[in-house]
């Protein structure tokens, strides 16, 4: 039997670590754009926030966007083998209850 709840958990967790470097960098650009920061791919800049310099934490998360590029596919060909999975085991739990 297929447990729906079970695979929509397994679907957004796919959906949300897929789209993770993207949210970090969304999360550096509001974080720079609160503290009035400059932030870009070129270098480090200087960032002062909670007594400290964390401008190369935010680039880093900032340039870690690129990585995006990789998890995205990725992301989306496990997203349908996982919708394929639960499509074949719904059609077998149909046909075995009938």
């Amino acid at each position: 039997m297929l447990n729906l709840r079970r695979f929509f958990v397994i679907q957004v967790i796919i959906i949300l670590l897929s789209f993770s470097p993207l949210l970090i960098t969304f999360g550096a650009g509001a974080i720079a754009n609160y503290y009035g920061c400059e932030l870009h791919e070129g270098f480090v800049n200087p960032c002062m926030a909670f007594g400290r310099d964390i401008g190369e934490d935010l680039y880093t998360s900032f340039v870690l966007g690129w990585f995006t590029l990789i998890t995205l596919p990725f992301g989306f060909a496990v997203w349908l083998l996982h919708l394929g999975y639960g499509i074949f085991r719904f059609i077998k739990s149909r046909k075995q209850a009938s």
